[in-house]
């Protein structure tokens, strides 16, 4: 059978965002889920912004059916910048579970003191995965 491989690479030049090297793999005919929160940052907040997501503890590690998390900068406007918090799940119940959990209390509970930086509430999206097509593996 086909196998899906997300592997997140440390990014060089990233400080703070790097990520450690993780890999996973998943039959395609299993289910994939997506979970992101698209944030508006207000002018002159992206490092607070930054630094409150990159030095929490995500209690996210041992969390049953979590693939890898990103924490992704998109592009400014002219009131704010957008991010978005991006994990992949190996499914939606086990998404579901996870927010109905002591590591998710604990991984949200100083979230309302961030609330100036950024407008409105964040935006969820979910996503089940249809298809992944991936590059060819790199010459050795």
């Amino acid at each position: 059978m086909t196998n899906l491989s997300i592997k997140t690479l440390s990014a060089p030049g990233c400080g703070a965002l790097s990520f450690a090297d993780v890999e996973h793999s998943q039959s395609i005919g299993e289910a994939v889920f997506i979970a992101m929160n698209r944030f508006k940052v207000v002018p002159g907040s992206q490092a607070d912004f930054e630094q409150v997501w990159t030095t929490r503890d995500t209690h996210l590690r041992d969390v049953p059916g979590f693939i890898t998390f990103h924490l992704l900068r998109g592009p400014d406007r002219e009131d704010h910048t957008l991010y978005s918090s991006h994990s992949i799940w190996r499914s939606r119940v086990d998404f579901e579970a996870w927010t109905r959990s002591e590591a998710f209390r604990r991984a949200h509970s100083d979230a309302g003191s961030n609330k100036p930086l950024y407008l409105g509430h964040p935006e969820f999206e979910g996503f089940e995965v249809i298809q992944t097509v991936e590059g060819a593996a790199p010459p050795t």
